[in-house]
């Protein structure tokens, strides 16, 4: 079982990850907003091409770490794990809870960031918007799309696993042929 002080290490560092990726993807926006203070910073930090929340980053550059993020969060399949359960599928369906709510955290600590760091900056146009309920729709997406890619990543990993070990047992019968026919 993973310590829950590694937990909140590893989400410590996340949110330190997703703070400075802020700041680098926006720098150029805060620029803009130090030299015009009416300027809406939270429609080009939001719907930007290239900024924090953009397509690319959330589907691309973010799926490194969430792919890190599911290694620490989620109890490895021990022997001792596996016999307590009742069947493969008490397995799946453990994992799967734990896939989605890691996925839920995951998303929740980009989406934290953002928020807090529009608020800081464009504290204005945060609080005449309606910013904290596309902030929880976004969520709920977010959510979803990373539980997608965590189970397809971990059915990929189970899949590959039954392929290594069915290739072992092929070569473990391979060779003991070999070694009977050689005798």
């Amino acid at each position: 079982m993973k310590s829950n002080q590694k937990k909140v290490y590893v989400s410590l560092l996340l949110f330190l990850l997703f703070g400075c990726l802020w700041m680098t993807y926006n720098i150029h926006y805060l620029k803009i907003k130090q030299l015009d203070p009416s300027y809406p910073l939270i429609i080009d930090v939001s719907a930007s091409v290239d900024g924090y929340l953009s397509i690319k980053n959330l589907l691309i550059t973010y799926i490194i770490p969430l792919l890190l993020f599911y290694r620490f969060f989620i109890e490895d399949e021990h022997p001792h794990i596996i016999v307590r359960l009742k069947s493969r599928i008490d397995m799946f369906r453990r994992r799967t809870i734990q896939v989605f709510i890691s996925s839920f955290i995951f998303a929740l600590s980009i989406l934290l960031i953002n928020f807090a760091a529009v608020f800081l900056f464009d504290r204005f146009h945060f609080i005449s918007s309606n910013y904290w309920n596309l902030s929880l729709l976004n969520l709920a997406l977010l959510t979803c799309i990373y539980f997608s890619i965590g189970l397809l990543y971990y059915f990929i990993f189970d899949y590959s696993n039954s392929i290594i070990a069915t290739a072992a047992t092929f070569g473990d019968l391979v060779l003991e042929r070999n070694n009977e026919d050689s005798e």
